[in-house]
């Protein structure tokens, strides 16, 4: 069974975010989006929902979609305290 298009255009938009697209700035309109990937308005939607679950991306309200930023997690010895004080 083929991959449904939300998902196809949601893989897309996931490996153009790895690539180092959108760093600054939000990613396109949906409007854009649309035209770019001749599918529908809810297909672009239901896209981006899933980058939001994921956390790969993040929606601010009249602003757009932005990418976000990664987790890095930090060295263990940068975490521990030190065995040993000065004295």
């Amino acid at each position: 069974m083929p991959e449904p298009a939300y998902r196809q255009v949601a893989g897309i938009l996931t490996r153009r975010i790895e690539a180092g697209e959108w760093r600054t700035g939000p990613l396109p309109s949906v409007k854009a989006l649309q035209q770019e990937y001749g599918v529908g308005r809810d297909t672009v939607l239901h896209a981006l929902q899933l980058l939001r679950d994921g956390n790969v991306i993040f929606t601010v309200a009249k602003r757009g979609s932005y990418v976000a930023q990664p987790h890095l997690p930090r060295a263990a010895s940068s975490l521990s305290p030190p065995t040993s004080f000065p004295t």
